[in-house]
Protein backbone atom coordinates (compact mmCIF):
# COMPACT_ATOMS: atom_id res chain seq x y z
CA UNK A 1 0.00 0.00 0.00
CA UNK A 2 1.71 3.43 -1.21
CA UNK A 3 2.04 5.90 1.63
CA UNK A 4 -0.01 8.96 1.06
CA UNK A 5 2.47 12.01 0.15
CA UNK A 6 2.18 15.49 2.34
CA UNK A 7 3.80 18.38 1.38
CA UNK A 8 4.13 20.23 4.54
CA UNK A 9 4.92 24.22 5.19
CA UNK A 10 6.72 25.81 7.99
CA UNK A 11 4.18 28.50 8.05
CA UNK A 12 6.55 30.08 10.17
CA UNK A 13 9.39 29.95 7.33
CA UNK A 14 6.32 31.17 5.68
CA UNK A 15 5.86 34.33 7.19
CA UNK A 16 9.30 35.11 7.00
CA UNK A 17 9.62 34.66 3.25
CA UNK A 18 6.23 36.95 2.78
CA UNK A 19 7.55 40.06 5.61
CA UNK A 20 10.85 40.24 3.83
CA UNK A 21 9.16 40.28 0.05
CA UNK A 22 6.59 43.04 1.83
CA UNK A 23 9.20 45.09 3.49
CA UNK A 24 11.76 44.83 0.63
CA UNK A 25 8.65 46.21 -1.75
CA UNK A 26 7.68 48.77 0.56
CA UNK A 27 11.04 50.34 1.40
CA UNK A 28 12.45 49.82 -2.34
CA UNK A 29 8.85 49.97 -4.50
CA UNK A 30 6.74 52.18 -2.15
CA UNK A 31 5.10 53.79 -5.24
CA UNK A 32 3.72 50.89 -6.83
CA UNK A 33 1.01 51.70 -4.21
CA UNK A 34 -1.56 49.45 -4.88
CA UNK A 35 0.53 46.30 -4.70
CA UNK A 36 1.82 47.28 -1.33
CA UNK A 37 -2.08 47.37 -0.49
CA UNK A 38 -2.65 44.04 -1.46
CA UNK A 39 0.58 42.94 -0.25
CA UNK A 40 -0.28 44.03 3.58
CA UNK A 41 -4.04 43.16 3.79
CA UNK A 42 -3.22 39.36 2.78
CA UNK A 43 0.20 39.31 4.60
CA UNK A 44 -1.76 40.91 8.41
CA UNK A 45 -4.04 38.50 7.44
CA UNK A 46 -1.46 35.49 7.60
CA UNK A 47 -0.30 37.35 10.44
CA UNK A 48 -3.30 37.19 12.95
CA UNK A 49 -4.51 33.69 11.49
CA UNK A 50 -1.15 32.00 12.56
CA UNK A 51 -1.13 34.37 16.11
CA UNK A 52 -4.33 33.41 16.81
CA UNK A 53 -3.60 29.57 16.38
CA UNK A 54 -0.92 29.44 18.77
CA UNK A 55 -2.29 32.28 21.19
CA UNK A 56 -4.18 35.61 21.47
CA UNK A 57 -3.47 38.94 19.78
CA UNK A 58 -1.19 40.79 22.54
CA UNK A 59 -2.78 44.04 24.53
CA UNK A 60 -0.12 46.52 23.04
CA UNK A 61 -0.94 45.79 19.41
CA UNK A 62 -5.14 46.50 20.18
CA UNK A 63 -4.15 49.46 22.43
CA UNK A 64 -1.90 50.93 19.33
CA UNK A 65 -4.72 50.24 17.04
CA UNK A 66 -7.23 52.15 18.95
CA UNK A 67 -4.64 54.97 19.53
CA UNK A 68 -4.39 55.58 15.80
CA UNK A 69 -8.42 54.55 15.42
CA UNK A 70 -9.37 57.41 17.99
CA UNK A 71 -7.14 59.81 15.83
CA UNK A 72 -8.49 58.90 12.39
CA UNK A 73 -12.24 59.33 14.28
CA UNK A 74 -11.11 62.72 15.18
CA UNK A 75 -10.30 63.46 11.93
CA UNK A 76 -13.29 62.41 10.29
CA UNK A 77 -15.33 64.58 13.12
CA UNK A 78 -13.40 67.42 11.95
CA UNK A 79 -14.55 67.47 8.71
CA UNK A 80 -17.51 69.51 10.49
CA UNK A 81 -15.77 72.68 11.11
CA UNK A 82 -13.16 72.13 8.61
CA UNK A 83 -12.44 74.32 5.81
CA UNK A 84 -11.59 71.48 3.33
CA UNK A 85 -14.54 69.49 2.64
CA UNK A 86 -12.54 66.59 1.15
CA UNK A 87 -10.74 64.50 3.56
CA UNK A 88 -12.22 61.05 2.70
CA UNK A 89 -9.34 60.45 0.49
CA UNK A 90 -6.78 61.18 3.34
CA UNK A 91 -8.58 59.40 6.24
CA UNK A 92 -9.14 56.66 3.97
CA UNK A 93 -5.13 56.29 3.37
CA UNK A 94 -4.53 56.95 7.10
CA UNK A 95 -6.11 53.57 7.10
CA UNK A 96 -3.97 52.08 4.80
CA UNK A 97 -1.19 53.45 6.93
CA UNK A 98 -2.20 51.62 10.35
CA UNK A 99 -2.82 48.32 8.27
CA UNK A 100 1.39 48.49 7.88
CA UNK A 101 1.96 49.46 10.91
CA UNK A 102 0.00 46.47 12.24
CA UNK A 103 2.20 43.95 10.21
CA UNK A 104 4.90 45.04 11.92
CA UNK A 105 3.20 44.69 15.65
CA UNK A 106 1.57 40.97 14.93
CA UNK A 107 5.09 39.40 12.97
CA UNK A 108 7.26 41.20 15.71
CA UNK A 109 6.72 39.01 18.59
CA UNK A 110 10.04 37.85 19.49
CA UNK A 111 13.53 39.38 19.60
CA UNK A 112 14.24 37.03 16.78
CA UNK A 113 11.68 38.44 14.60
CA UNK A 114 12.53 41.85 15.63
CA UNK A 115 16.25 41.20 14.37
CA UNK A 116 14.47 39.61 11.19
CA UNK A 117 12.86 42.48 10.75
CA UNK A 118 15.86 44.71 10.43
CA UNK A 119 17.52 42.55 8.63
CA UNK A 120 14.63 42.81 6.12
CA UNK A 121 15.01 46.24 5.99
CA UNK A 122 18.27 46.42 4.88
CA UNK A 123 18.12 44.19 2.03
CA UNK A 124 15.19 46.83 1.01
CA UNK A 125 17.73 49.09 1.36
CA UNK A 126 20.00 47.92 -0.98
CA UNK A 127 17.22 46.93 -3.21
CA UNK A 128 16.44 50.64 -3.20
CA UNK A 129 19.98 51.76 -3.84
CA UNK A 130 20.41 49.10 -6.78
CA UNK A 131 16.73 50.86 -8.10
CA UNK A 132 18.38 54.30 -7.76
CA UNK A 133 21.59 53.28 -9.92
CA UNK A 134 19.22 51.88 -12.53
CA UNK A 135 16.51 54.32 -12.74
CA UNK A 136 18.21 57.79 -12.18
CA UNK A 137 20.34 59.02 -14.91
CA UNK A 138 24.01 59.91 -14.29
CA UNK A 139 23.13 64.19 -15.52
CA UNK A 140 20.64 63.94 -12.55
CA UNK A 141 22.95 63.16 -9.41
CA UNK A 142 23.59 66.78 -7.57
CA UNK A 143 21.27 68.41 -9.71
CA UNK A 144 18.22 67.55 -8.82
CA UNK A 145 15.53 65.91 -6.33
CA UNK A 146 16.75 62.43 -7.93
CA UNK A 147 14.08 60.87 -5.96
CA UNK A 148 11.32 62.54 -9.01
CA UNK A 149 12.79 59.75 -11.35
CA UNK A 150 11.46 57.03 -9.25
CA UNK A 151 7.96 57.53 -9.61
CA UNK A 152 6.20 55.66 -12.13
CA UNK A 153 3.34 57.59 -11.71
CA UNK A 154 3.64 61.01 -12.35
CA UNK A 155 1.27 62.30 -9.54
CA UNK A 156 2.91 59.85 -6.74
CA UNK A 157 4.61 62.29 -4.16
CA UNK A 158 6.85 59.04 -3.65
CA UNK A 159 9.83 61.33 -5.36
CA UNK A 160 10.40 63.59 -3.01
CA UNK A 161 9.97 61.27 0.20
CA UNK A 162 10.74 57.99 -0.35
CA UNK A 163 14.17 57.83 -0.40
CA UNK A 164 15.02 60.20 2.25
CA UNK A 165 13.74 58.32 5.38
CA UNK A 166 14.52 55.13 3.90
CA UNK A 167 18.37 55.51 3.35
CA UNK A 168 19.09 58.24 6.11
CA UNK A 169 17.13 56.13 8.66
CA UNK A 170 19.00 52.79 8.00
CA UNK A 171 22.83 54.49 8.08
CA UNK A 172 21.75 55.45 11.46
CA UNK A 173 20.12 52.37 12.56
CA UNK A 174 23.67 50.53 10.88
CA UNK A 175 25.64 52.97 12.92
CA UNK A 176 24.30 52.05 16.35
CA UNK A 177 25.06 48.58 15.46
CA UNK A 178 28.01 49.04 17.34
CA UNK A 179 27.84 44.70 18.16
CA UNK A 180 26.96 44.03 14.50
CA UNK A 181 23.72 42.15 15.24
CA UNK A 182 22.00 42.77 12.02
CA UNK A 183 25.44 43.00 10.00
CA UNK A 184 28.37 40.57 11.69
CA UNK A 185 30.98 41.71 9.41
CA UNK A 186 32.09 45.14 10.36
CA UNK A 187 33.92 46.04 7.12
CA UNK A 188 30.36 45.26 5.24
CA UNK A 189 28.44 47.34 7.45
CA UNK A 190 30.64 49.90 7.55
CA UNK A 191 30.64 49.90 3.78
CA UNK A 192 26.78 50.19 3.58
CA UNK A 193 26.49 52.79 6.28
CA UNK A 194 29.18 54.71 3.67
CA UNK A 195 26.74 53.61 0.69
CA UNK A 196 23.27 54.50 2.36
CA UNK A 197 24.91 57.98 3.73
CA UNK A 198 25.95 58.44 0.35
CA UNK A 199 22.92 57.94 -1.84
CA UNK A 200 20.65 59.62 1.13
CA UNK A 201 22.67 62.78 0.58
CA UNK A 202 22.38 62.47 -3.11
CA UNK A 203 18.41 62.89 -2.32
CA UNK A 204 18.74 66.84 -2.08
CA UNK A 205 17.71 66.48 1.52
CA UNK A 206 19.76 68.51 4.00
CA UNK A 207 17.84 66.40 6.82
CA UNK A 208 20.12 63.27 6.04
CA UNK A 209 23.23 65.16 7.18
CA UNK A 210 21.59 65.76 10.28
CA UNK A 211 20.17 61.98 10.95
CA UNK A 212 23.26 60.78 10.38
CA UNK A 213 25.26 63.47 13.05
CA UNK A 214 22.24 62.59 15.57
CA UNK A 215 22.86 59.30 15.55
CA UNK A 216 26.45 59.36 16.16
CA UNK A 217 25.85 61.96 18.77
CA UNK A 218 23.99 59.23 20.68
CA UNK A 219 25.96 56.81 19.98
CA UNK A 220 29.26 58.46 21.43
CA UNK A 221 27.30 59.63 24.51
CA UNK A 222 26.04 56.08 25.02
CA UNK A 223 29.05 54.62 24.74
CA UNK A 224 30.87 57.21 27.60
CA UNK A 225 30.92 55.58 30.68
CA UNK A 226 33.17 58.34 32.63
CA UNK A 227 33.74 62.26 31.76
CA UNK A 228 37.22 61.61 30.42
CA UNK A 229 35.42 59.61 28.02
CA UNK A 230 32.84 61.49 26.91
CA UNK A 231 35.44 64.09 25.75
CA UNK A 232 37.00 61.73 23.87
CA UNK A 233 34.03 61.12 21.99
CA UNK A 234 33.32 64.57 21.75
CA UNK A 235 36.57 65.05 20.34
CA UNK A 236 36.19 62.49 17.55
CA UNK A 237 32.43 63.45 16.97
CA UNK A 238 34.00 66.95 15.94
CA UNK A 239 36.27 65.65 13.87
CA UNK A 240 33.66 63.39 12.07
CA UNK A 241 31.40 66.77 11.53
CA UNK A 242 34.31 69.25 10.11
CA UNK A 243 35.40 66.21 8.05
CA UNK A 244 31.66 65.68 6.92
CA UNK A 245 30.72 69.24 6.35
CA UNK A 246 34.00 70.23 4.49
CA UNK A 247 33.31 67.46 2.03
CA UNK A 248 29.82 68.61 1.52
CA UNK A 249 31.29 72.01 0.90
CA UNK A 250 33.59 71.45 -1.18
CA UNK A 251 33.10 68.55 -3.60
CA UNK A 252 31.04 70.13 -6.46
CA UNK A 253 28.60 66.93 -6.51
CA UNK A 254 27.67 67.08 -2.59
CA UNK A 255 27.92 70.91 -2.99
CA UNK A 256 24.96 70.89 -5.67
CA UNK A 257 22.67 68.29 -4.22
CA UNK A 258 22.75 69.46 -0.73
CA UNK A 259 25.95 71.85 0.26
CA UNK A 260 24.05 75.03 -0.65
CA UNK A 261 20.44 73.92 1.44
CA UNK A 262 23.21 73.99 4.48
CA UNK A 263 24.33 76.98 3.56
CA UNK A 264 21.45 78.97 2.91
CA UNK A 265 19.88 76.90 6.01
CA UNK A 266 22.85 78.59 8.64
CA UNK A 267 22.36 82.03 6.94
CA UNK A 268 19.36 82.47 8.90
CA UNK A 269 21.30 82.54 11.74
CA UNK A 270 23.82 84.95 11.33
CA UNK A 271 24.19 88.28 10.62
CA UNK A 272 23.78 88.55 6.81
CA UNK A 273 21.56 86.50 5.25
CA UNK A 274 22.95 84.78 1.91
CA UNK A 275 19.91 82.28 1.96
CA UNK A 276 19.99 81.15 -1.51
CA UNK A 277 16.53 81.68 -3.27
CA UNK A 278 17.04 78.72 -5.46
CA UNK A 279 16.00 76.45 -1.86
CA UNK A 280 12.72 77.59 -1.42
CA UNK A 281 12.43 74.85 1.30
CA UNK A 282 14.57 77.27 3.39
CA UNK A 283 13.39 80.81 2.53
CA UNK A 284 9.22 79.16 2.83
CA UNK A 285 9.68 76.95 5.95
CA UNK A 286 9.92 80.07 8.61
CA UNK A 287 6.92 81.71 7.63
CA UNK A 288 5.12 78.44 7.70
CA UNK A 289 5.85 77.78 11.63
CA UNK A 290 4.88 81.29 12.44
CA UNK A 291 1.54 80.32 10.21
CA UNK A 292 0.86 77.47 12.00
CA UNK A 293 1.66 78.39 15.63
CA UNK A 294 -0.85 81.67 14.82
CA UNK A 295 -3.28 79.57 13.98
CA UNK A 296 -2.75 77.12 16.97
CA UNK A 297 -3.80 80.06 19.40
CA UNK A 298 -6.41 81.60 17.57
CA UNK A 299 -8.08 77.35 17.74
CA UNK A 300 -6.35 75.72 20.44
CA UNK A 301 -8.47 72.87 21.90
CA UNK A 302 -9.76 71.26 18.58
CA UNK A 303 -8.34 73.44 15.75
CA UNK A 304 -9.35 74.15 12.35
CA UNK A 305 -9.58 70.53 11.01
CA UNK A 306 -7.48 68.02 9.67
CA UNK A 307 -5.87 69.20 6.37
CA UNK A 308 -6.74 72.49 6.97
CA UNK A 309 -3.85 74.83 8.12
CA UNK A 310 -2.93 75.22 4.24
CA UNK A 311 -5.88 77.42 4.02
CA UNK A 312 -4.73 79.64 6.58
CA UNK A 313 -0.74 79.24 5.78
CA UNK A 314 0.04 83.16 4.31
CA UNK A 315 2.67 82.11 1.85
CA UNK A 316 1.59 79.33 -0.13
CA UNK A 317 -0.91 76.59 -0.11
CA UNK A 318 0.82 74.16 1.73
CA UNK A 319 1.10 72.18 5.07
CA UNK A 320 2.88 73.87 8.29
CA UNK A 321 6.38 71.44 7.25
CA UNK A 322 6.13 70.23 10.96
CA UNK A 323 4.12 67.61 12.93
CA UNK A 324 3.86 69.43 15.11
CA UNK A 325 2.41 72.22 15.04
CA UNK A 326 0.08 70.96 11.98
CA UNK A 327 -1.42 68.49 14.13
CA UNK A 328 -1.87 71.43 16.67
CA UNK A 329 -2.92 74.13 14.36
CA UNK A 330 -5.19 71.23 12.65
CA UNK A 331 -6.64 68.79 15.37
CA UNK A 332 -5.65 71.11 18.53
CA UNK A 333 -4.44 69.95 22.12
CA UNK A 334 -7.04 67.06 21.90
CA UNK A 335 -6.03 65.76 18.51
CA UNK A 336 -1.87 66.20 19.45
CA UNK A 337 -2.43 64.68 22.97
CA UNK A 338 -4.28 61.54 20.78
CA UNK A 339 -1.75 61.38 18.38
CA UNK A 340 1.26 61.47 20.36
CA UNK A 341 0.26 58.71 22.96
CA UNK A 342 2.14 55.79 21.48
CA UNK A 343 5.41 58.47 21.93
CA UNK A 344 4.67 59.12 25.27
CA UNK A 345 4.58 55.16 26.23
CA UNK A 346 7.43 54.93 24.45
CA UNK A 347 9.50 57.63 25.90
CA UNK A 348 8.36 55.94 29.49
CA UNK A 349 10.12 53.06 28.28
CA UNK A 350 12.51 54.25 27.60
CA UNK A 351 13.33 56.17 30.56
CA UNK A 352 12.82 52.84 32.72
CA UNK A 353 15.98 51.82 30.82
CA UNK A 354 18.00 54.42 30.58
CA UNK A 355 20.85 52.46 32.32
CA UNK A 356 21.10 49.71 30.06
CA UNK A 357 23.01 49.71 26.52
CA UNK A 358 22.56 46.94 24.82
CA UNK A 359 22.47 47.29 20.93
CA UNK A 360 18.86 46.64 20.12
CA UNK A 361 18.39 49.44 22.92
CA UNK A 362 20.81 51.90 21.42
CA UNK A 363 18.92 51.53 17.91
CA UNK A 364 15.57 52.01 19.37
CA UNK A 365 16.57 55.28 20.68
CA UNK A 366 18.48 56.37 18.26
CA UNK A 367 15.40 55.56 15.38
CA UNK A 368 12.75 57.10 17.98
CA UNK A 369 15.10 60.28 18.67
CA UNK A 370 15.51 60.63 14.85
CA UNK A 371 11.83 60.34 14.16
CA UNK A 372 11.40 63.04 16.91
CA UNK A 373 13.58 65.40 14.59
CA UNK A 374 12.06 64.40 11.65
CA UNK A 375 8.75 65.55 12.85
CA UNK A 376 10.00 68.82 13.84
CA UNK A 377 11.09 68.67 10.13
CA UNK A 378 8.03 67.66 8.29
CA UNK A 379 4.49 66.60 8.13
CA UNK A 380 4.65 63.22 9.51
CA UNK A 381 1.31 61.36 10.53
CA UNK A 382 -0.41 60.33 7.23
CA UNK A 383 3.79 59.42 6.09
CA UNK A 384 3.60 55.63 5.13
CA UNK A 385 7.65 54.96 5.99
CA UNK A 386 7.53 57.08 9.07
CA UNK A 387 4.52 55.35 10.38
CA UNK A 388 6.59 51.99 9.67
CA UNK A 389 9.44 52.97 11.79
CA UNK A 390 7.40 54.18 14.34
CA UNK A 391 5.84 50.89 14.83
CA UNK A 392 9.39 49.25 14.78
CA UNK A 393 10.26 50.94 18.11
CA UNK A 394 7.01 50.94 19.58
CA UNK A 395 7.25 46.52 19.09
CA UNK A 396 10.51 46.53 20.51
CA UNK A 397 9.52 48.42 23.60
CA UNK A 398 7.18 45.86 24.63
CA UNK A 399 9.21 42.76 24.22
CA UNK A 400 10.90 43.79 27.57
CA UNK A 401 9.71 42.83 30.39
CA UNK A 402 9.24 46.14 32.83
CA UNK A 403 10.02 44.44 36.35
CA UNK A 404 13.12 42.53 35.19
CA UNK A 405 14.55 44.75 32.10
CA UNK A 406 14.97 41.56 30.17
CA UNK A 407 14.66 41.07 26.60
CA UNK A 408 11.76 38.98 25.86
CA UNK A 409 7.90 39.25 25.00
CA UNK A 410 5.75 40.16 27.39
CA UNK A 411 2.89 37.68 28.53
CA UNK A 412 -0.41 38.89 28.69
Amino acid sequence: MKKSFKLKINFHNFLDIFMCVFVCTFLSFRDYTNVIIVESLLLLASLVFNRLKTGRIKKHILKFGTYKLLFIILCIISSIWSSNNNIDHLCISMIYRVLICLCVLVYVDSEKNFVKLLKFCIIGSCILCIRMIIVIPMSAWGNARVGNFLSHDPDNSYGNTGITYVLGVFSAILIGDKDGILIRNNKMRFLLTIIFTIFSLMSGSKKQIFIILIALAILFYIKSDNPLKLIKNLFIFIIIFCITYFSIMHIQIFYDAIGYRIQSFLSFFGKNNIANTNDLSTLSRFSFLKDAYSTFLKHPFIGVGIDSFKYFNTLQFSWAECNYLEILADLGVLGFAIYYIPHIKIMSRFIKLKKRKDTLLIINTILFIVLLFIDATMVSYNEAHLQFYLSIVYAYCFLINKSKGEDRCIKN
